[in-house]
């Protein structure tokens, strides 16, 4: 059964499973949080009650290992987030070393324009990721791997147009950003 919602409940939906442990990790395990395309029933419990949903999720995850303690990475993800402009208010969950944000008004990412890392379309404006009003969800968690850690972000995003009427968009990562949070994780906590 599939509930009727807006592309950014089902934004939220993903984070929300995702970090209360979609997968389980073990050793050998595939660290992959969620695959494109793979529909989950879930329920969800919201202000306006529990509703069953089946998320479908529009992006792979990436992941990277760092040859560091996954207590030290751990340390060093909010200020990651903080230093490419990601936070204020972050959602965290230590028992499976997860960090989010969730439906996060950008403008900017670590000083640059979103289509560097959003793919939401073109418009007769330029790309939608610079002109529309984008709100994003990135979820960032780490797995213990043989002494190091594996670091795995899923980035998702929804665009819609500023002071006027109409439809929102799904953005697509173009694959940078989670490069950029591994390689600030190993940065910072090297």
């Amino acid at each position: 059964m599939r509930a009727s919602r807006s592309p950014l409940t089902s934004l939220v939906a993903v984070f929300a499973f995702a970090s209360l442990g979609a997968g389980c990790a073990s050793a050998g395990a595939d660290h992959t949080i969620r695959t494109r395309d793979m529909p989950v029933s879930t329920t969800i419990e919201t202000s306006t009650g529990v509703h069953s949903v089946d998320i479908r999720n529009s992006a792979a995850s990436l992941g990277a290992d760092i040859p560091a303690p996954i207590d030290q990475v751990w340390a060093a993800l909010p200020k990651v987030y903080d230093a490419i402009g990601l936070t204020q208010g972050g959602r965290t969950n230590p028992q499976d070393y997860a960090y989010a944000v969730a439906n996060k008004r950008i403008a900017r990412i670590a000083g640059k324009p979103l289509d560097v890392y959003l793919d939401c379309g073109d418009s007769i404006d330029g790309p939608r990721a610079n002109v529309y009003d984008v709100r994003v969800g990135i979820l960032t968690r780490l797995v213990r791997k043989n002494g190091e850690t594996h670091v795995e972000t899923l980035v998702q995003a929804v665009a819609k147009p500023r002071g006027v009427s109409g439809n929102s968009v799904i953005c697509r990562s173009r694959g940078t950003l989670e490069p950029l949070i591994a390689e600030s994780l190993a940065a910072t906590a090297g």
